[in-house]
């Protein structure tokens, strides 16, 4: 019962509303005093096609579609007119099943899109004109995949439960990361069956400042590696637990904090931080935390609405992201782009 209750979890979009904590870690505690992100434009109404997650080049949004023939939608950033829809699901050489933006597609091309679909085992470019290219194999089935010029950085979608992976793009090489914080003997080998799910993490890396970081699913929890994997510090934002405190609460159904999403930019990551109601898994306050690749906590934002899937950041820090809604009696999903109040 309990390993279905976290399948059914993972599989939840967390809610956003407002909160306000303190943020602490290993290094001291350090007060953020959280900003207001209020609606400041709704830019698409989507009725039918449920838009999931999306990305933002120069004056460029682009969205994937999950009930849709076309996978992604291109529009402009400021008038939300489409550009172009495309991404023709099928298994021919530029088709796609399940398109996924590169969690740190900004470091790696700052004028594409970057994506990948693991059922496709490929990686391939959208430009701003909405034109596919440079479709190259992937040989690996990550979850929350990144890419650099020397590796490939996610986590396991296996059944051998580990952190991170970390494969050498020249040399195949793998290192899997062991599993951390660690949990008492008995309690791991009663929950076993489960850690490679409570595990999961939210993956952001940066070869150039040698961070890998991790904003765990089901904790309040950022841990920050090195590519060496070695740990370089832990983050919490709100009180400060054991984690096997924070295991007991999740698995007897008590209320949790847990990061839903995250995006990279070269100098900062952004990670979605819920706290979600026990027995349901409904979000119930939630937030966009700011911290840069060393783990500091820029700033901390409330927003006014409910959010949907992942955002994203352009370069000049505006919000974007998608909520779904009702509108006289009809279920809509908004792409909505947010402002600092």
């Amino acid at each position: 019962m309990k390993m279905a209750r976290i399948l059914f979890l993972l599989m939840l979009s967390a809610c956003m509303c407002a909160c306000s904590q303190r943020a602490s870690n290993k290094n001291g505690d350090v007060d953020i005093k959280p900003k207001k992100l209020a609606v400041a434009d709704t830019l698409v109404t989507f009725y039918e096609d449920y838009p999931a997650f999306l990305d933002v080049r120069d004056d460029r949004l682009c969205v994937t579609l999950v009930k849709s023939d076309t996978c992604l939608a291109l529009f402009d950033k400021h008038s939300g007119n489409l550009v172009k829809r495309l991404g023709v699901k099928g298994k021919g050489p530029q088709d796609m099943q399940s398109p996924e933006f590169v969690k740190n597609g900004p470091l790696v091309d700052a004028g594409r899109f970057l994506f990948y679909d693991l059922n496709q085992q490929k990686l391939f470019f959208l430009d701003k004109d909405g034109e596919l290219g440079d479709f190259s194999p992937l040989t690996a089935r990550y979850g929350s995949l990144n890419v650099t010029a020397d590796y490939i950085v996610g986590h396991s979608t296996g059944f051998d439960p580990s952190l991170f992976l970390v494969k050498d793009r020249k040399t195949g090489e793998e290192k899997a990361m062991e599993l951390h914080p660690k949990l008492p003997e008995s309690q791991e080998e009663r929950l076993k069956d489960m850690l490679r799910y409570m595990y999961s993490p939210h993956v952001l890396c940066n070869e150039a400042q040698n961070r890998i970081v991790l904003a765990m699913y089901f904790f309040d929890l950022v841990q920050i590696y090195n590519f060496q994997g070695e740990l370089q510090k832990t983050l919490t934002l709100g009180e400060e637990k054991d984690f096997g405190q924070m295991v007991s609460e999740l698995t007897d159904n008590g209320d949790y904090w847990g990061y839903s999403s995250a995006y990279a930019t070269k100098d900062f990551c952004y990670l979605r931080r819920t706290l979600n109601e026990g027995a349901t898994g409904e979000g119930k306050q939630s937030q966009i935390v700011k911290i840069d690749w060393e783990g500091r906590v820029m700033d901390i934002y409330d927003l006014d609405v409910v959010p949907n899937g992942g955002f994203c950041v352009d370069e000049d820090g505006k919000l974007y992201a998608v909520a779904h809604d009702i509108v006289e009696d009809e279920e809509v999903f908004l792409l909505l782009a947010f402002d600092e109040r």
